[in-house]
């Protein structure tokens, strides 16, 4: 895999959990997926991974380094980050990385989905990883993902959204795309006045309780002043 155009063609879904939403609806858009939430266990992400994507099944999956990702090692990332980090809610240990691939089951078309699906899940705090994987790249993700991200007793603290788009604005490098839901298009205003709505999902999950209409946006580069 070439890690830089697999970058540069994702989705990006930092304080995920284990929400295959954006799979769902921008899988015909989209087929490389990159998942960062650092209150994540293996093997709990192993358990979902085979029992979700309805349509598809689990070509195959392989762990990635630190050093492959990001350059530097997990405990030179925590400590680069430490600033972060500290203001997580909840313990992060034994972090990881691992990519999974699956392939479209019969019976599927091109209406459901993609051929071909790449997830990458990296147990890691958001704000750090897009740093490392994006911005110190100087690339940006295809699309930017908010879906409830978990402020205060989610495990996720206040100043998160403002943090991220922080380190969004002065990269200048702006994901093309905006995937997010009804409480995010507050949190991220200042970031997603810069996109024009293009389509309106509706989903209702219980467990989402206010969050059943997303939106997709793209970049207008008119408003990017």
């Amino acid at each position: 895999m070439d890690l830089e155009i697999f970058l540069q063609n994702s989705v990006y879904y930092p304080a995920c959990g284990f929400d295959g939403t954006p799979i769902k609806f921008l899988g015909k858009l989209f087929s490389n997926f990159v998942y960062a939430d650092y209150n994540s266990e293996y093997n709990d992400l192993e358990s979902n991974i085979k029992n979700s994507l309805l349509g598809y099944k689990l070509k195959n999956s392989s762990m990635i380094s630190a050093e492959e990702l990001f350059g530097i090692n997990w405990e030179l990332f925590a400590f680069k980050n430490e600033e972060i980090i500290r203001k997580l809610h909840f313990e992060w240990k034994k972090p990881f990385a691992k990519i999974y691939s699956f392939e479209r089951s019969l019976g599927f078309n091109d209406e459901h989905g993609k051929n071909n699906i790449e997830l990458l899940f990296i147990k890691a705090e958001g704000i750090s990883t897009y740093k490392y994987l994006y911005v110190n790249k100087n690339i940006a993700p295809k699309c930017l993902v908010s879906i409830v991200p978990g402020l205060s007793f989610g495990g996720n603290f206040y100043d998160y959204p403002k943090m991220l788009i922080e380190i969004i604005e002065l990269s200048n490098k702006y994901p093309e795309y905006q995937f997010y839901d009804n409480q995010c298009s507050t949190d991220f205003y200042y970031l997603i006045k810069k996109y024009n709505e293009i389509n309106q999902y509706y989903y209702y999950r219980s467990d989402y309780s206010w969050s059943s209409n997303f939106k997709l946006a793209v970049l207008n580069s008119i408003n990017l002043s």
